[in-house]
């Protein structure tokens, strides 16, 4: 082999070397993650873009079954907070769809549209040894943990400092009345 072939072998490998294997930033932003009920949340609450909290929770437990636990939220928290909880639930869902896209994260197609057992996949992908539930748990379970911390970190920039420490206290409130309302 000539020079300028060694020369150019080389310069090969070496581009090989340094550029990351196509998808290789897709495996690891959501590596454990469980994409497929990810994508059944998304997709019960409206699809990507569109997500809303109570129109998921209205398609897995009732609509009566959601209301109550909006009003044991709002008896414990306030109505504000409560208030507060679904739009920042609604943000994180539309966040980690965004952040999937930015992450190079294929999403599957939803398995599941609705029901009890949606909502028992997610109280369980969410809670942990303790068995109180942990909503950066939930958010990492489903999407990853490298997006499940930019999720956090766009809560408290976008409704304030402390916000995802909110959310995490307040979806351990929701999750834990769901719990008592579904069993």
């Amino acid at each position: 082999m000539n020079t300028l072939g060694k020369l150019l072998s080389g310069i090969i490998v070496t581009i090989a070397l340094l550029l990351p294997a196509q998808g290789a930033g897709a495996t690891s932003a959501a590596n454990g993650a469980d994409l497929g009920l990810a994508s059944s949340l998304i997709a019960t609450g409206g699809g990507a873009g569109s997500f809303s909290t109570i129109r998921a929770f209205d398609r897995m437990v009732g609509p009566d079954t959601t209301l109550s636990l909006e009003n044991r939220l709002a008896t414990a928290e306030g109505q504000g907070n409560a208030n507060q909880f679904v739009s920042m639930f609604d943000y994180a869902i539309n966040d980690a769809w965004r952040l999937a896209g930015v992450n190079n994260v294929s999403m599957p197609s939803a398995t599941e549209n609705g029901g009890v057992g949606l909502a028992q996949q997610l109280v369980q992908a969410g809670t942990v040894n303790n068995g109180t539930f942990s909503g950066s748990i939930f958010f990492q379970n489903l999407f990853g943990s490298t997006i499940a911390s930019e999720i956090m970190a766009d809560l408290n920039q976008h409704f304030g400092p402390g916000s995802s420490a909110q959310f995490d206290r307040m979806s351990g409130q929701f999750f834990h009345d769901l719990t008592s309302s579904s069993s």
